[in-house]
């Protein structure tokens, strides 16, 4: 009699790949704390990112100055530090306590106080008069008006407070956190910081459901007064003008940034020519730490550099979307994509600009460019974001059973002198 012989069936390469296909993917869509940890790393990534390049673009002008390298790095390094440190202050934030709309009005109109105090103790830079000087300290008032104006324009339009369906309640209740925070912001004449705002503010109707007819109604208007403000400053016009592709350029004159921006990007080629050995940063290229750091950028790292910097902004956009879509508080999802609106539409002009398909707009890199206002900004606001991930159904439990990292260092630590005893 044949003896039996059970049948064992072999596993393919394919087979084992769908797998581990499937098992990411059911980790992707119900792992709780993925959005979490997306937002953290990315964060902190484009933070270290930010800071590695102005130290790299700002050490030439601190030299220029007298200034020891170290101080030039001490200065973002302790912005850096301390915007971590709010962001994880943020993190921990009540968001039902800052989604009250009575909560949400005081901090926009203490930013809207803020940003009124340019015009008495402000200082022109470049023809904008968009910084507070006291006590040898700058301040930008309107970054922190962002945040304010997002987060008032969330508790607002998450309790679907407006009613789109009338134009005088739209222009009664948008008057104070679109119009006021706009019209401070022209006090200092900065249009480029203005255009942000209103990008915001479209978005984040467009998401809460006002129809695409009325947005074109109050998109014209804004279009209008953009146009006006264009034609009543000389430097506006010139920039727009020189833009034009019939126009001469001057590399000497006011087409200095966008044409020394694309010898930086060209001379970088692929991979780039190293670490703190850009060539446009020796004083060539106006704003090289700021406006125009993307530039530095890709001179110092290429275009693989500048690909994985718009590859971790692309990253956090999804895990925006991911925390909007998978939260079930209104408020949050508004927040969520008026955050998202922020972050991506001013790197988006920011790196238009220096690529040379947008006007010359001073409009700062996210995490990047140099600034302790914007910095500290953009790092308290992805602390909200960091508050927000953890009402995900079972983030917050998981989150609060994993020990920390230093608890667990000292763990190891305080194990391996028992062995050594």
């Amino acid at each position: 009699m044949a003896k039996l012989v059970p049948k064992v069936r072999v596993i393919t390469a394919d087979e084992t790949l769908e797998k581990t296909r499937r098992e990411i993917r059911y980790q992707l869509d119900h792992n709780p704390v993925i959005t979490f940890y997306m937002i953290l790393v990315v964060t902190v990534l484009l933070a270290g990112i930010g800071l590695l390049m102005v130290f790299s673009a700002s050490s030439i002008s601190g030299l220029t100055n007298r200034h020891a390298p170290l101080i030039t790095f001490l200065k973002p390094a302790t912005y850096c530090i301390v915007g971590l440190f709010c962001m994880w202050v943020a993190s921990r934030a009540n968001i039902r306590l800052l989604l009250n709309l009575k909560v949400a009005r005081g901090i926009l109109l203490v930013a809207i106080v803020l940003q009124c105090l340019v015009v008495p103790f402000g200082a022109n830079i470049g023809g904008n008069r968009n910084w507070i000087y006291l006590f040898g300290f700058s301040f930008q008032p309107s970054e922190p008006l962002k945040l304010a104006m997002i987060i008032y324009l969330a508790a607002l339009l998450g309790r679907r407070r407006v009613d789109f369906d009338s134009w005088s309640d739209m222009a009664k209740q948008l008057a104070l956190p679109v119009g006021g925070s706009v019209a401070v912001v022209l006090l200092g004449r900065d249009m480029g910081t203005a255009i942000v705002f209103l990008l915001i503010a479209f978005a984040m109707l467009f998401v809460c459901g006002l129809p695409a007819k009325k947005i074109w109604h109050i998109t014209l208007p804004a279009l209008f007064l953009v146009a006006v403000l264009v034609a009543r400053s000389p430097s506006r016009r010139a920039r727009i003008l020189t833009f034009l592709p019939f126009m001469p350029k001057d590399a000497q004159g006011i087409d200095m940034q966008e044409i020394r921006s694309k010898w930086g990007l060209g001379t970088g080629g692929l991979t780039g020519v190293g670490p703190g050995a850009s060539r446009q940063k020796w004083n060539f290229l106006p704003q090289a730490d700021s406006d125009f750091i993307f530039a530095i950028l890709g001179e110092e790292f290429g275009l693989v550099g500048t690909l994985s910097v718009i590859t971790l902004y692309v990253l956090l956009a999804i895990a925006l979307v991911r925390l909007a879509r998978r939260c079930k508080e209104y408020p949050v999802v508004v927040l969520s994509y008026g955050t998202l609106a922020w972050i991506e539409f001013q790197a988006l002009i920011n790196i238009a600009v220096v690529v040379g398909i947008s006007p010359v707009i001073g409009v700062p890199l996210p995490f990047i460019s140099s600034g302790g206002s914007a910095l500290l900004s953009c790092l308290m606001g992805m602390g909200v974001m960091l508050a927000c991930a953890k009402r995900e159904n079972g983030a917050y439990q998981i989150l609060a059973r994993k020990p920390s990292l230093i608890r667990k260092t000292l763990a190891v630590v305080g194990n391996r002198k028992k062995e050594v005893e």
